[in-house]
């Protein structure tokens, strides 16, 4: 597969997408939260389905860098979840060299 840099359109698609994710689990907050315990298991249903379909989309259009070998490869949605990340980094293990290192983020060329 092939990678290229991270844009400012990137960057702005991933805060739109972040924004309606974040609008959704809001509005839905308001509306179900007061129908009491069924209103919240509901909520958490919508709010937990949200962040994974964020999280889905960023490890499906995104790839690594690794800053020890230069490797580029992608990660898995869990990965991808529970790892740590900085402005355009991410920790990372390497499948190549197998050093954790602070990964750059690329996106996948379509």
């Amino acid at each position: 597969m092939r990678y290229r840099d991270v844009t400012t359109r990137d960057w702005l698609k991933a805060g739109l997408y972040i924004a309606l994710t974040i609008g959704t689990m809001v509005v839905t907050m308001i509306l179900l939260i007061p129908l009491g315990p069924v209103g919240i298991a509901a909520w958490l249903g919508v709010a937990s389905g949200s962040m994974y379909l964020l999280v889905r989309w960023h490890a499906h259009s995104t790839a690594y860098r690794c800053s020890g070998c230069g490797s580029e490869f992608e990660i898995s949605v869990l990965t991808d979840f529970v790892s740590p990340h900085w402005g355009g980094k991410k920790y990372v293990r390497c499948p190549e060299c197998g050093r954790r290192e602070w990964a750059t983020i690329l996106m996948q060329a379509s």
